[in-house]
């Protein structure tokens, strides 16, 4: 069978299980066509243990060939049992399990189909949808990126990075917590190199849309510890997109960007590509220069948009050595930012006095203009 040609076959032998594990039942698609994924099917179910609604992940059986994407699938859910309990994580309902489904085909020849699966809480929307949406005042966005970083550094402690850090990849709660999900791309930097996912195919993991440039040139596969700059990346490039509601990399380089450089650096052996780019990447940047909030729409509070700007241009720098990486600097910008924020009218007014006494000052040559 083709990859996607039967689909929908697909669906409804998931939907058609009366009781997945013994606990999972009323099994449903989200979306038509259960989620956007290639690899994975997403619905939802009753989970008899629980009591509560949960979202059931399912990979895609046409696409068991593909070992990396299935080893992916599983990583994922052995990764989030070392989050269970945690916040601004999604939590893992049930371990990785599998059933088989058979059919004839119209020659009668009969197939059966492998499907691998695991339960997660279920989300009532992502960022992305959030953003799209619209209607989130500032102060929200900002307490939904917190909220993200945070998922983002307990990884990080745990020396895991996520290599895909975007909008739909961070899961609105009921609650209206943000975790983050869909670490099928992460790779443990700790352990011994053989259980690693290698790098598919030579391309960069993840969406290109959020990539930095040092993963698109391939660097991860001499200095996998890269990954951690290249999340930072990530959170940048969400920040700049909630304020504007436009995706930065498409502001910053042309269609032909990404591929561009991957087919360029391709050329350079591993174990060179690191030095070769930091060769040029201070010219990669002067060549690209990041768009400032302020022209990219209104969707910034004036009391923060210079704090805001800064930020995101700090994490967003294309020269991954001087990109900020500490979450210690990145929280505390944050918090300023919600302070000023929530002080607005106060800040205002300070600000208006400040400028007054500047003025009076310079009036009395007392200070330079």
């Amino acid at each position: 069978m083709s990859i996607d040609q039967n689909r929908e076959l697909i669906l409804r032998m998931v939907e058609s299980q009366a009781v997945l594990d013994g606990r999972f039942s009323n099994i449903r698609r989200i979306g038509d066509d259960g989620g956007p994924g290639n690899f994975s099917l997403m619905f939802t179910a009753a989970d008899s243990v629980t009591g509560n609604e949960v979202a059931l992940k399912v990979f895609h059986p046409a696409r068991r060939d593909d070992a990396y994407r299935l080893a992916s699938f599983r990583r994922e859910a052995e990764m989030l049992g070392e989050f269970v309990g945690q916040p601004n994580v999604i939590q893992r309902v049930s371990s990785l399990a599998d059933f088989t489904e058979g059919f004839d085909t119209p020659l009668n020849v009969r197939y059966t189909l492998t499907f691998s699966y695991f339960a997660m809480e279920l989300a009532k929307s992502d960022l992305a949808a959030a953003v799209a949406f619209g209607g989130l005042d500032a102060e929200a966005k900002l307490v939904f990126f917190r909220d993200a970083c945070k998922g983002l550094q307990r990884l990080h402690v745990r020396q895991i990075v996520h290599r895909d850090p975007k909008p739909r990849n961070l899961l609105v709660m009921a609650d209206r917590q943000v975790k983050i999900a869909d670490l099928g791309t992460s790779r443990s930097l700790d352990r011994d190199a053989v259980p690693l996912l290698p790098d598919y195919a030579g391309f960069w993991p993840g969406d290109l849309r959020y990539a930095a440039p040092e993963m698109l040139a391939g660097l991860f596969s001499e200095a996998p510890e890269l990954a951690i700059y290249a999340d930072f990346f990530g959170l940048g490039a969400i920040l700049f997109e909630l304020f504007t509601g436009q995706v930065l990399t498409l502001s910053v380089f042309d269609g032909s960007f990404a591929m561009d450089l991957t087919s360029a650096m391709a050329h350079v052996p591993p174990g060179k590509r690191r030095q070769i780019y930091d060769d040029f990447v201070t010219q990669l940047a002067d060549g690209h220069p990041l768009p400032n909030l302020s022209a990219t729409g209104d969707g910034a509070p004036r009391c923060i948009q210079l704090r805001l700007d800064g930020l995101y241009s700090e994490l967003c720098r294309l020269d991954y050595r001087k990109r900020l990486r500490r979450f210690e600097s990145l929280f505390r910008q944050i918090e300023i930012c919600l302070i000023v924020l929530r002080n607005e009218e106060k800040y205002l007014r300070w600000l208006k006095e400040k400028r007054r006494r500047r003025a009076t000052l310079i009036g009395a040559g007392r200070v330079a203009r």
